[in-house]
């Protein structure tokens, strides 16, 4: 049930960067580095743009989607919920950073050996779970997210060493929307002490949930206003273009 609900984000996410590489590839055939890395660091970061809150807000209401998406039988599936949201963000840089930069630079032999590595790894570390007899399925999802960040360690490592491309502009934006998403879980606490509610679907349990949403949002948005965000207010051009369109006709 948690994988089920985070894995339509980690879709959605894979699909979107895949999309770009053959441009990429194009413009590193051309020979044009400088327009590669521009179309590099502008997909990253509107990428982090969307999947970066959306995933903090999965995580700090993880049981509450689950009670929405499910029922109250499911509700222990909460701390999965977030985990899975939270591992969206590493696979979101694993993907950018294996498909868009060693993908496109023909480095595909090194992401089989380094994802194999990451593989092995996390099986070494499920065998310890499991003979130590540990069953509950949060460890075993840690597992995989540390395996999957090692990845995302090699990924770095082998890009810096063989200077395909800086990677500081998409880290600094990864950061700086992770800093900005991090008003959610400040908003979650604070709503939660002001109005406590029990974990049933009720009017008190629905308006908790939505003035977290809320709030979270209207906190976000208010600090990429408050930046001066250039990515925002690209989106809010294209949206305020499209209602013209859609009145016009």
């Amino acid at each position: 049930m948690a994988q089920r609900i985070v894995t339509v984000i980690a879709g959605v996410v894979t699909g979107a960067i895949g999309v770009s590489v053959p441009r990429l590839s194009y413009y590193l055939g051309k020979g044009d580095k400088e327009a590669y890395v521009a179309l590099v660091n502008r997909g990253s970061r509107i990428f982090n743009f969307f999947i970066i809150p959306l995933s903090f807000g999965i995580m700090v209401l993880g049981p509450n989607a689950i009670l929405l998406y499910g029922s109250e039988k499911y509700i222990g599936g909460g701390i999965l919920t977030s985990l899975f949201a939270f591992r969206t963000i590493i696979l979101a840089l694993d993907t950018i950073l294996g498909s868009q930069i060693l993908f496109t630079n023909g480095y595909e032999k090194r992401i089989t050996v380094y994802t194999v590595f990451a593989g092995l790894l996390n099986l070494g570390l499920n065998s310890l779970l499991f003979f130590n007899h540990i069953v509950a399925p949060e460890y075993y999802l840690l597992t995989t997210m540390l395996s999957e960040a090692s990845l995302l360690v090699f990924y770095i490592i082998f890009i810096h060493r063989k200077q395909l491309i800086h990677l500081g502009h998409i880290f600094s934006y990864t950061v700086r929307y992770s800093l900005f998403s991090l008003s959610s879980v400040a908003i979650y606490f604070l709503i939660n002490f002001l109005y406590p509610v029990d974990m049933v679907i009720n009017l008190p349990f629905l308006m908790n949930t939505g003035l977290i949403v809320l709030l979270s949002a209207i906190s976000y948005i208010g600090l990429l206003v408050f930046t001066k965000d250039s990515i925002f207010y690209e989106f809010l051009n294209h949206v305020l273009a499209l209602k013209n369109k859609f009145k016009k006709s």
